[in-house]
């Protein structure tokens, strides 16, 4: 088994993801007793890194970080911004969690911003760095044109399975493709039929 990034690793490679996926690097805040919680910032989202040196000290100080962020948000935009209502706080450490329930109890606390959590089992690579920010990361779209029209032409036979005629499908899909609503289609196939 491969072991886990340090400190350095884990946020330079971070740092590098959230910078390449569009994201500009704020000023960091200083975090009581010690440590650093490094913002980032696109146009429709805040997220937040910091790195913990124990599980310990993650499960202890994350409510302090998410405070911390939250004052930030709070003082640079007004709640009917778009920012306001999409943070992130990234949470990671080198060192396991107890149990799988305990990570899990934090990535379920919303109450104030979404938590993405990786520890020690999840960041044993530079790799796996990116698998942790995947849900703040732009998506890759490489293939996505043929992966659609793929996908698409696949659907009227796909509905034909379940009694569904095809035609029905496709007039659905040829108005979707038109930048029309699907049902503008089907009302419009009815009429024909």
């Amino acid at each position: 088994m491969a072991s886990p990034l340090n400190q350095s690793q884990t946020l330079g490679e971070a740092t590098r993801l959230l910078r390449e996926g569009g994201f500009q690097q704020a000023d960091p805040i200083e975090l009581q007793p010690n440590g650093e919680l490094r913002v980032f910032e696109d146009v429709r989202s805040v997220v937040g890194v910091v790195f913990f040196r124990s599980w310990t000290q993650l499960a202890s100080n994350w409510p302090g970080a998410q405070a911390a962020l939250v004052d930030r948000i709070s003082s640079r935009f007004k709640r009917s911004d778009a920012k306001s209502w999409d943070g992130y706080l990234v949470l990671l450490t080198s060192d396991g969690a107890p149990t799988a329930e305990a990570v899990a109890d934090v990535r379920r606390d919303t109450s104030r911003l979404r938590k993405l959590v990786g520890t020690g089992s999840d960041l044993t690579s530079i790799e796996s760095v990116a698998e942790v920010l995947l849900p703040v990361l732009p998506l890759e779209l490489d293939g996505a044109e043929s992966l659609q029209s793929s996908l698409l032409e696949r659907i009227p036979g796909m509905v034909e399975a379940h009694g569904v005629d095809p035609d029905l499908a496709a007039a659905a899909i040829a108005s979707f493709e038109a930048n029309r609503s699907p049902m503008e289609g089907i009302a419009d196939w009815r009429t024909q039929s």
